[in-house]
């Protein structure tokens, strides 16, 4: 969440690789959205863990009184938990 200083778990950073110092320039939304559509534009979103990550775009769009796209998505946490049980 750029434009907040908060420490993120060291926990957290082992798994996503994501550290404070990385988020610190971070752009918001409002000033990359055109761009990050035209990259979606399209596509299929292959996401880890989908419906997680999908929530916080969704939300982003909806604060913006904006729709997120409809995109066909696979998630393969799911699709690795089906081949994998």
């Amino acid at each position: 969440n750029p434009g907040q200083s908060i420490d993120i778990p060291v926990q957290a950073s082992l798994v996503n690789g994501i550290t404070k110092k990385m988020l610190e320039n971070a752009h918001k939304l409002d000033e990359i959205q055109h761009s990050f559509d035209q990259f979606i534009k399209d596509s299929v979103l292959v996401i880890q863990n989908a419906e997680f990550d999908l929530n916080f775009l969704i939300t982003a769009y909806k604060q913006r009184n904006l729709d997120f796209p409809t995109l066909p998505v696979i998630c393969t946490l799911n699709l690795t938990r089906k081949l994998y049980p």
